[in-house]
């Protein structure tokens, strides 16, 4: 296989996924009649499943090229952080001038969503996109965990054992609704019991209810990985196909993931994210296997290298645009194309603008330190 073919492929269904999620929050800005084309734009949110699903492909790649854990966390900070800092800055001064109130107008909320983990410690995320970064800082954790550990080589098994934990807690919360820390149907009113954060630390009042405390927040920020565990999984599977070989065992393991997703009980899950997974684990092995080179096109690879500035500021390019041209009376339909096209610029900016130059100081910082060593 012609690994730059593949990896543009990736990058086409990046770009598609990105898209995705702004049209589902850009149409749903507006009420739609039913059978209109953007009323069925609300299914796009289940393309955010791919991110997860990349992420889990793409992550044992990363671990082959660094020589230890120190160059992986800074690859992942110059990464990661120079644009998500961008973006947190701008939802601060957009919503501002804009007059569009903050998810938390908390200061602490405000300062701890610089860190990316103000899910971890009992914050609210300032801009509603922010959630999955959460999520994948968490997933690298595990794998950064287990590459120290040298654990790696034996990611089959353990993958296989991460399900075993996964089903059993599905099937306990289906038994016993009140063990579970997501409950099925009805949720609590006490959101510490759903969404378990650091904060619930400084609130035992002996050991044992300390110990559930830190058992539960495990669970469910790292083991369950707030109930998108399965998308990782197999992205990790997928990867291990492509690499060693597909296998019934590995076959097993991702329709083991499509299950579990399918009997997912996490507040807010469509009954359907399970079939939208499943489409998308098929789509990313054809990929693979190069049956789907239109995936790799000029226009989707662009969208494709340019996916997390689009996904990380187009919440606030929407609040820019409507503020500026609030006097104009532009269609519903025209203002979601328009939107997206400003958009698209936007991160266009962005990218070349700050998160390709942070990258490429990290590449050659890497390679004079690889080449004095």
């Amino acid at each position: 296989m012609n690994p730059s073919k593949r990896f543009l492929e990736l990058d086409g269904i990046r770009g598609l996924a990105a898209l995705a999620i702004v049209l589902f929050h850009y149409a749903g800005s507006y009420q739609w009649y039913p059978h209109h084309l953007y009323y069925y734009f609300s299914y796009l949110e289940e393309f955010v499943q791919l991110f997860f699903i990349i992420s889990g492909l793409v992550i044992l790649i990363s671990f082959q090229r660094i020589n230890n854990s120190i160059d992986f966390i800074i690859g992942r900070v110059f990464r990661l952080y120079p644009a998500y800092w961008f973006s947190v800055i701008t939802t601060i001064v957009i919503a501002y001038i804009s007059q569009i109130p903050l998810r938390s107008n908390n200061l602490s909320d405000i300062l701890i969503n610089f860190s990316m983990f103000q899910e971890m410690v009992g914050s609210r995320n300032i801009n509603i996109v922010y959630w999955t970064m959460t999520l994948e800082l968490a997933f690298y954790t595990i794998i950064l965990i287990l590459y120290q550990s040298r654990l790696l080589k034996y990611i089959d098994i353990i993958c296989g054992i991460w399900l075993i934990l996964i089903v059993f807690d599905i099937f306990r919360a289906y038994q016993s609704p009140e063990l579970s820390l997501t409950i099925i149907g009805n949720f609590p009113s006490n959101q510490a019991l759903v969404y378990p954060d650091i904060v619930g630390l400084f609130k035992w009042d002996n050991l044992s209810e300390f110990i559930s405390f830190i058992s539960n927040y495990i669970k469910f920020n790292f083991i369950l990985l707030r109930g998108r565990a399965p998308l990782f999984i197999a992205g990790l599977i997928l990867y291990q196909c492509q690499v060693n070989g597909v296998t019934i065992y590995r076959v097993f393991l991702i329709v083991a993931c499509v299950l579990a997703r399918a009997l997912d009980y996490s507040p807010g899950t469509p009954k359907y994210a399970f079939i939208f997974f499943a489409i998308f684990v098929v789509i990313l092995y054809l990929a693979h296997r190069e049956k789907l080179r239109f995936l790799s096109t000029r226009i989707l690879v662009f969208l494709g290298g340019i996916s997390y500035s689009l996904y990380l500021t187009h919440i606030q390019s929407s609040w820019l645009f409507n503020w500026s041209l609030q006097s104009l009376d532009i269609p519903p339909e025209l203002s979601v194309i328009v939107r997206t096209i400003f958009a698209i610029l936007v991160a266009y900016i962005v990218t070349i603008a700050i998160e390709k130059p942070a990258l490429r100081f990290f590449r050659n910082q890497f390679k004079r330190n690889k080449s004095t060593s």
